[in-house]
């Protein structure tokens, strides 16, 4: 069901469900985690659909983070790693740089990701030449089964968190 709106008001446009078509009765007994709507492409009275038939309805995927894995003493952030879930499975210790914007401009503002630690390697995360961390205090390492987060938060500068000492 699609109210479409003009200045900031409701359109009383054909599109605008007739009087009575949804009430407070029918809204009372709504399963739970169900949305009002209209999946049939009619005027048909809307119904109380799923999470999935709304997301059905927009055309909505779900999305499925991105494994990268590593096995190397020594690493730069580079597009890939962007949105992803990065595995470090080395079995000594690990440095992954965040690099500078010259270094890697795929790297945009906002843009974010994930480590877990998952070889026996305590994992340092360091600026790479150029660049700024954010963090808490002066911890950048993450042991073995540990998990940290990486967020570029201006030109040059990340912010970094998760089980750090």
């Amino acid at each position: 069901m699609t109210i479409p709106y003009v200045d900031g008001k409701p359109d009383a446009g054909s599109s605008t469900p007739s009087a009575g078509s949804v009430t407070l009765a029918m809204l009372a007994n709504l399963a739970a985690n169900s949305i009002i709507l209209n999946n049939t492409g009619s005027p048909a009275t809307p119904i109380a659909g799923t999470p999935a038939q709304a997301l059905a309805l927009i055309g909505a995927v779900p999305v499925v983070q991105p494994v990268v894995p590593y096995a190397v003493a020594s690493r730069t952030l580079i597009a890939a790693d962007i949105g992803a879930l990065d595995t470090d499975t080395y079995a000594t210790a690990v440095t992954v740089s965040l690099p500078q914007d010259s270094d890697c401009t795929a790297i945009a503002i906002g843009h974010s990701g994930e480590g877990l630690v998952l070889g026996a390697g305590t994992v340092t995360i360091a600026a790479g030449s150029g660049a700024t961390l954010i963090k808490v205090g002066t911890a950048v390492n993450c042991a073995p089964s540990g998990s940290w987060y990486w967020r570029k938060v201006a030109a040059n500068t990340y912010k970094i968190g998760g089980e750090l000492s």
